[in-house]
């Protein structure tokens, strides 16, 4: 099978990988710290975020690369299903926060986990174990590794 090559998608989601990245290091920065001056449990997501932004950046330069010498339409806003994907990736982003009170961090990040795996097409098993991984991910890293209060 053949790869299809997709640089405005690349594009648009690369310049949302670097605006999430940019909002989870702005967004740790009120994490506690320690009181020896050491970073505490905002320098894992911090690192986390500077890699969203350095993979984003890097990114940006591949699809643009790809984007030399085409014609300048954005075939995601032409094909309605397309819009309605990068909407639906923009609100679930969006409204993860608000429903993370009721369901904690690791459900928050489970659900918007498997949101995002139906939504590029993964089958209901497949996003369910997502969402099962990223949730066991999220505990033992956070909540076990770093002591970060996950409530």
């Amino acid at each position: 099978m053949e790869q299809q090559e997709h640089p405005y998608w690349e594009l648009g989601l690369s310049l949302f990988l670097i605006f999430v990245g940019i909002a989870v290091w702005v967004l740790s920065a009120s994490f506690p710290r320690l009181d020896d001056g050491t970073p505490g449990p905002s320098l894992f997501p911090r690192l986390i975020g500077a890699g969203m932004v350095i993979g984003g950046t890097v990114l940006v330069f591949s699809a643009v690369g790809d984007l030399r010498g085409r014609v300048a339409t954005l075939p995601f806003v032409e094909s309605r299903a397309g819009l309605l994907k990068v909407v639906a990736t923009v609100a679930i982003t969006a409204a993860v926060p608000f429903v993370m009170p009721f369901i904690t961090l690791v459900g928050g990040a489970a659900l918007a986990a498997v949101l995002f795996a139906l939504l590029i097409g993964t089958d209901l098993p497949r996003a369910l174990g997502v969402g099962l991984v990223t949730a066991v991910m999220v505990y033992g890293v956070f909540g076990r590794l770093l002591g970060v209060p996950l409530t």
